[in-house]
């Protein structure tokens, strides 16, 4: 059995100061969500689905990334370089590997 894995999302903050310092107002925009009112119903559901999320993931290796965007219904991920399968090879195994030099 694996363990917990936590979701990520992003909230972009607009903070509106005046000149001496004094925070005027604040919006936060959750990438996650399309109605970003106050209170919207969408954004109440989705922070109880993020309460109620228990996701248990098995233990497998896996390529690391790193999360350029989360939406309401994909995410975006930069990967790092990775092998997706290797097998040995023998002379004679069916494979042709040919390569031609012109010069």
């Amino acid at each position: 059995m694996g363990a917990a894995t936590p979701s990520t999302e992003y909230i972009w903050l607009q903070v509106d100061v005046d000149k001496g310092g004094l925070i005027l107002s604040q919006t936060d925009t959750w990438d996650a969500i399309n109605n970003n009112e106050y209170l919207s119903v969408e954004g109440v559901v989705h922070v109880l689905q993020q309460l109620l999320q228990v996701q248990l993931t098995p233990s497998l290796e896996g390529p690391s990334y790193s999360l350029l965007k989360v939406a309401k219904d994909y995410e975006i991920r930069r990967y790092s370089p990775f092998l997706v399968a290797e097998a040995p090879m023998s002379p004679g195994s069916g494979v042709c590997m040919c390569g031609m030099h012109m010069g």
